[in-house]
């Protein structure tokens, strides 16, 4: 579960809720990328950045990166967090 904007909800419902607040508004337009594991959308905003952190429905953690071959074209990749050390 997520919270967002202090409710509890999971991706799917994120989603939704921010692709019909962009719809509703008019504010900002969403681009689409592909789940590197199932294969899925994505929705990401079209002012996404490099680094940025994004949950997919699958349950997979991803980072968003820059594809250098195409400009202005983002991919996903399963992101490689830093575990903790307890300074063992």
């Amino acid at each position: 579960m997520l919270t967002w904007l202090g409710y509890k909800c999971n991706a799917v419902l994120k989603s939704l809720l921010l692709t019909h607040l962009f719809l509703c508004t008019g504010v900002g337009s969403m681009v689409e990328a592909r789940c590197p594991v199932c294969g899925g959308v994505v929705e990401l905003p079209s002012d996404v950045v490099a680094g940025e952190i994004v949950e997919h429905e699958c349950g997979v953690t991803l980072e968003v990166i820059l594809d250098e071959n195409q400009q202005n074209s983002q991919k996903l990749k399963p992101f490689e967090g830093i575990g903790e050390d307890w300074g063992e």
